[in-house]
């Protein structure tokens, strides 16, 4: 048994009490139980022991906090109707000291997929094999195709950088007889003779 630290948030009471558990099969693999008094934030005049339970995925079994690759959490009250933070604590002590045996039906793997990860690998291998074989059959048909693409899909990038560059062009050249329209109109204001 170990202290547990703080895991039960703002309704913790007091010290928690932890006891873990290494999965025989799996290294890394990590069943905590950590027990606590507790409030019930509903009804904040009751006090109860609470059991957390982790489930930890770890590359270095002797620090789990630094090496974590995956967890899960579930929480259960184990007994109510204590009467004081103290008699709680106790209780949490006592449980957590009697907890000699993992009750956790887990295989030791994350949950994050449902499957193993050989399937995702069988895949990459099955569509590395199809492109290969197709290449294989059909190469020089797939690799005319593809540079005949790439052909069209340049000579439709040129053609677009030609109808701006050529829009550009208009619109310099007109900006270029709106500024001389301009000019030469404040020339012949200056030119008018002024009545005397």
């Amino acid at each position: 048994m170990l202290p547990g630290g703080d895991v039960g948030g703002d309704a913790q009471l007091d010290e928690s009490f932890s006891v873990r558990f290494h999965h025989r099969d799996q290294p890394g693999a990590l069943v905590t139980y950590c027990y606590y008094a507790t409030l019930d934030l509903d009804d904040l005049t009751s006090i109860y022991v609470e059991q957390q339970t982790e489930l930890l995925v770890c590359t270095d079994p002797a620090d789990p906090g630094n090496t974590e690759v995956w967890s899960d959490y579930s929480y259960a009250a184990v007994q109510h109707g204590l009467d004081s933070v103290e008699a709680a604590t106790t209780a949490a002590r006592h449980a957590a000291e009697s907890h000699l045996v993992c009750d956790e039906v887990w295989s030791g793997r994350p949950h994050w997929g449902g499957r193993p990860r050989r399937e995702p690998m069988m895949w990459t291998a099955i569509w590395t094999l199809l492109a290969f074989v197709l290449l294989l059959f059909h190469g020089d048909s797939i690799l005319a195709f593809a540079a005949e693409q790439l052909r069209a899909h340049r000579a439709h990038r040129l053609d677009l950088q030609r109808e701006r560059t050529k829009q550009a062009l208009i619109g310099h050249d007109r900006d270029a007889l709106v500024w001389r329209q301009l000019a030469g109109a404040a020339d012949t204001s200056d030119q008018t003779p002024k009545p005397s």
